[in-house]
């Protein structure tokens, strides 16, 4: 954000912005889905909606384990987004799409959003899709 001169210190000083740290839920006793639900409540507690977040609960997606909880989290996220009240933007390196998935990643990403945004090295070559 401060590389695009976005005042990060100024906005989290007046509350506008939370910055938060989500650990690896890969390792939660609780499994992913319930991980992702406390990390969640955590990150609400206290605020008011509605929200603007952009997120990702997991850092990596390269191995089975990741890639199989990137896709749980995604369609459970989606199936209940009625509940979520606000704006939450997921970004992704598409360039980077998880080895032997055929594509299936993807397609997976693209089922459980309803808009997506591709944008490239030049901005005339970005492309924007409603999937409503």
């Amino acid at each position: 954000m401060m590389n695009n001169d976005i005042d990060v210190e100024e906005f989290n000083k007046k509350g506008l912005l939370n910055i938060y740290k989500i650990p690896d839920i890969l390792n939660h006793p609780k499994g992913v889905i319930e991980g992702a639900k406390e990390i969640r409540n955590k990150m609400f507690y206290g605020l008011t909606p509605p929200f603007r977040l952009v997120a990702r609960m997991l850092d990596e997606i390269n191995t089975k384990e990741q890639i199989e909880s990137s896709l749980a989290l995604e369609q459970v996220y989606h199936s209940n987004f009625h509940q979520f009240n606000g704006l939450l933007l997921c970004p992704y390196d598409v360039s980077n799409n998880p080895l032997n998935t055929q594509g299936k990643w993807v397609e997976t990403i693209l089922e459980n959003h309803h808009s997506a945004i591709f944008v490239t090295a030049t901005a005339e070559q970005g492309i924007a899709f409603d999937m409503n």
